[in-house]
């Protein structure tokens, strides 16, 4: 296992050449919130709207299928995302074994700018994943508050899962998260609860979709995760996250 994850690590870092940006790029994580793959960051990407898949459903303890989400910086203090979660698409539900399918929303609202604070590196947020709807397989609600530096950012937060799937929800309890920008398109990053820590490579790129003609900002980014410690709650394997960038105006 340890020789799949440093395999798997080694192989992003290949194929990164192929990006180049000069900014870091925001995000989703799984529960459709802006963050790291697993936990979420204060800070909201006004303006701007991000597609990601990713090929793991987490949350309910069955992995296989696929989980896509987006997330809407509407303001300089509010975000709202949509995450539809698939263990299987050809399979007719009403057959059985077609594992769970879910449609959900998630908000997320950043204090500074309500209380005067835009520019304070310290941010502060609230935010609600899995919310609306009657199944909530993957709700939990959390509070998280993150520093952001020149080269790097760093978090920590609380979050209460809901009641569906308590064991398998990774966001439940107290939670760290961070990022190093160790080049100008390749960042390290690790997250971490009390039971369990993973790591991820992620490579973006800013300036291949404007020269294809989209509009400044648009960015490509992919991210390489892996669980390191802890019983696994994510199926074993490594993991990948792709995503689009595209401002909102």
């Amino acid at each position: 296992m340890r020789k799949l994850r440093l395999e798997s690590l080694k192989y992003l870092l290949s194929a990164a050449v192929l990006f180049s940006s000069v900014n870091a790029l925001a995000a989703n994580g799984v529960g459709a919130f802006g963050g790291l793959s697993l936990t979420p960051t204060a800070p909201v990407d006004s303006g701007a709207v991000t597609f990601q898949f990713q090929n793991r459903v987490i949350g309910t303890g069955r992995y296989e299928g696929i989980n896509l989400t987006n997330v809407f910086g509407l303001s300089d203090f509010l975000e709202v995302g949509g995450r539809i979660a698939a263990n299987t698409t050809t399979v007719n539900l009403y057959t059985g074994d077609g594992g769970t399918r879910d449609l959900s929303a998630s908000v997320k609202v950043q204090i500074n700018p309500l209380l005067g604070y835009t520019l304070s590196p310290l941010k502060v947020s609230f935010g609600a994943s899995d919310v609306g709807g009657a199944a909530t397989l993957f709700r939990s609600y959390y509070g998280v508050a993150t520093y952001m530096g020149n080269h790097w950012n760093a978090s920590a937060g609380y979050a209460k899962a809901g009641v569906r799937n308590f064991n398998n929800n990774p966001l439940n309890g107290a939670f760290i998260n961070g990022s190093l920008s160790l080049k100008p398109w390749l960042d390290m990053q690790a997250e971490s609860t009390s039971n369990r820590s993973w790591l991820a490579l992620s490579a973006h790129n800013d300036s291949l979709l404007p020269s294809w003609g989209a509009p400044s900002g648009a960015a490509i980014y992919a991210k390489l995760n892996t669980q390191v410690r802890g019983a696994s709650q994510v199926g074993g394997k490594p993991w990948l996250d792709v995503g689009i960038r595209m401002p909102l105006d």
